[in-house]
Formats: structure tokens, sequence, C-alpha cells
């Protein structure tokens, strides 16, 4: 029996999107229906549509001629979208100490024992960093601020996962995650949407040196008639 389109869609969709995110896919990778279709054993349409979807959130570009490729944000797109999010999170967290109880207390400490456990898978450690920071989000009780938040670490996401593995460092010493715990579970708000906004903000400079590092490598392959160096897995 034949799946629905429906379901074929979501398959690719989330085969797509999960490679993007950990950074399997990389910028400016080529996407082929066929081949994806093929893999999957479901039919082209599908996939296209998928496409569509991760192109409307915006991993994924749809080029002329109907070429799909990884979408690529630029060193200053990502620098903006680390800057929202602290602000935007140093924000949520103002909120989310006014909702704390003993249940939720408990969460954020068994979150970040998760996080702990995982220090030397880099991938799983992201996923569940990002566990952590957004249940911290959801207990501000403001449900489009949340959101709004997630859809910004969903975006850099694939940036953060390759500084994390290129430096082989989950953390920036001083701006550990139990700081920011201590600092939120001290119950001051003033405290937890300072600390929130500095652990969030600190990186940006080594990520910007990072990538714009990256980026000049790229350039430099491009114009080596050599074969080109592809960027490892995150």
């Amino acid at each position: 029996m034949l799946d629905s389109p429906s379901t074929a869609q979501n398959e690719a969709y989330r085969y797509l999107r999960d490679r993007i995110l950990n950074a399997e896919l990389v910028a400016e990778a080529p996407i082929n229906p066929a081949e994806i279709a093929e893999l999957l054993g479901i039919s082209r349409m599908p996939v296209r549509e998928a496409l569509r979807q991760l192109d409307a959130e915006g991993l994924v570009s749809l080029r002329p001629n109907r070429r799909a490729v990884v979408a690529r944000l630029s060193v200053a797109e990502v620098e903006d979208l680390f800057e929202m999010r602290a602000e935007l999170e140093a924000l949520a967290v103002r909120s989310a100490v006014h909702h704390l109880t003993d249940d939720s207390r408990a969460e954020l400490r068994m979150l970040m024992h998760r996080m702990d456990r995982v220090r030397a898978d880099r991938r799983e450690w992201v996923g569940r960093h990002d566990e952590f920071h957004q249940y911290m989000c959801q207990l501000s009780g403001r449900k489009h601020l949340s959101q709004g938040i997630w859809r910004i670490r969903y975006a850099v996401r694939p940036y953060l996962l390759t500084f994390v593995i290129e430096f082989d460092a989950c953390e920036m010493q001083g701006f550990e995650h139990t700081s920011l715990l201590e600092a939120v579970l001290s119950g001051d708000p003033d405290l937890a949407a300072e600390t929130m906004r500095r652990h969030v903000r600190e990186p940006i400079n080594r990520l910007r040196s990072f990538l714009l590092e990256r980026e000049a490598a790229s350039v430099q392959g491009r114009g080596n008639p050599g074969p080109q160096k592809k960027l490892r897995p995150a």
C-alpha cells in the first residue's frame, strides 16, 4: 500500500530537516529530489513539497529552474539572530522566574544533567542544549515569545553545531549553563535576565571570527583549480 502524499511529504521533510540541522548537509549543498525520492522509496512530488516547506522555514533555497540547495546565512545574519535571541531569551527568563515551581526546578536540573551526560557527543549535546533552553523559555508562559525564540534557535543550529565541534568545547568558561541555572533558580528576575543575555551574547565574537575564516577559506577553495576541500560534517 502506497503512503499518502502527506505521510510521504512528512517523511521527506523530517529526513532533510534533520540532516540540515545536524550539519550533515552543509550550506549550498545541492539537494536532488530524485535521489531523495529513491532513497526514501517515495515519489518525487512529496520531496518537492517538503523542499517548499523547508524553503518557507529558511533552511532551503529554491533557485531558478527548480534547483534546491541548503540555505546559507551570511555572517551578519547569524550574528543578528544571536543578538535577537539574547534579548528575547532574557525577556523570557525574566518572566519564567515568576512561574518556577518545585517540579519545574527539578525538570531544569534534570535537563542540564542530560546535557552533561552527552558532552562527548556534540550533536546530541546541541539537541539537549536546545531542549534545556526551550523549556526555560516555555516557563515564561508567553507562547508567541517562546515560539519566536525557537524559530531563531532552529535557524542558527547548524552554525552553532559546527562551531561547537570545531572548537571541541561545549561552553565558554564563566558562562556555563550551571551559572545560568543558578541565576534562574535564585528567583531574581534581573539577575536571571542579565545572566541569560551574557550567556547567549558572549560567544558571538568567536563565532563571527570562525564563520569569517570559513567563508574566506571557501572563497579561496573555489578559486583553486584543484579539488575543493569539503566541510567535514559537524
